[in-house]
């Protein structure tokens, strides 16, 4: 078993505040720069799959208006109000099916509520494009992609204020924009992958979706874009890192990572351990010795 870790080194990773994808073992999704971030998925869920960019996870169309996406067990703060930074995000799609229905966000405060932050979007009233949306309201509008093949979308905003530049990138090129944006959106968590209750629906294979507290520059988002070079490749994840457990073996091997209680091949990291589900049952934050881990991959 072989797990990816996040990359504290790649693209504006410092301002990262969650970055959510599968595993190198195609299990999850998890979310790599908060471990403890469990996600759960929503009834009626679909299969995580694999694609261009490498494995990927699910958000599946349940219904004309309903979504089996997936909530965030530890809910972050997206900035957009008065006096917070600048705010972007950027998702890398396997594919998009055809089957939008009205008006479905990817991401929002709760299954049932919009944010008022910088949203990406689609609307059925134009069909397969990426919309920057303050809320329910599209402040920005992209071009129609494809169904079924690969593509990435980036959306950029200043810090709210008067003089406010939103951005839309596809593929890592500048789509549309700047546009000033003015005094638009609020703070808020962001706590629902996959639709708004009532408001529609669209079934999408996703890679990776990052977000980020600071506005990134069409560089950033060029040579994030560029960095999917498949196998699950991105510059904010360090592939095959963490613990490599062979069945039936009464050791670890640990790469992309330094152990934090003994050497090398021994132990596995807390952040890993939680994430992975490697913490003894009553036994809190402490860890699995390698007969635990042995025992637990056969």
């Amino acid at each position: 078993m072989t797990i990816n870790t996040f990359n504290p080194s790649g693209v504006q990773a410092a301002n990262c505040l969650s970055l959510i994808g599968p595993d190198a073992d195609g299990s999850g999704p998890y979310d790599f720069v908060t471990p403890a971030n469990v996600l759960t998925q929503d009834a009626g869920g679909g299969p995580n799959g694999s694609g261009t960019y490498g494995n990927d996870f699910q958000l599946k169309k349940t219904g004309s208006f309903s979504e089996a996406g997936y909530t965030l067990g530890t809910p972050f703060s997206f900035p957009g109000g008065s006096g917070g930074t600048g705010t972007s995000v950027f998702i890398a799609f396997s594919s998009i099916a055809a089957d939008l229905s009205s008006s479905f966000p990817l991401y929002s405060v709760t299954a049932g509520s919009y944010g008022s932050y910088l949203t990406a979007l689609f609307k059925s009233s134009v069909s397969n494009t990426p919309l920057a949306n303050s809320g329910s309201t599209s402040k920005l509008t992209g071009t129609a992609v494809s169904t079924g093949v690969a593509f990435t979308v980036a959306m950029t905003a200043d810090p709210f204020g008067t003089t406010a530049k939103w951005n839309l990138y596809q593929n890592g090129s500048l789509v549309t924009g700047p546009t000033t944006i003015a005094n638009v959106g609020s703070t808020a968590n962001v706590a629902h992958l996959g639709g708004v209750s009532g408001q529609g629906a669209l079934t999408c294979n996703i890679a990776y979706i990052a977000f980020f507290q600071t506005a990134l520059s069409s560089t950033d988002v060029s040579n994030l874009h560029a960095s999917l070079t498949g196998g699950g490749a991105f510059s904010l994840i360090t592939t095959g890192g963490g613990v490599s457990v062979t069945p039936g073996k009464t050791d670890v091997s640990i790469t992309g990572q330094t152990p934090t209680v003994a050497p090398a091949g021994h132990w596995i990291t807390p952040a890993t351990a939680l994430r992975r589900g490697f913490v003894p049952p009553g036994h809190g934050r402490r860890l699995w010795t390698p007969s635990h881990l042995a025992r637990r991959a056969a």
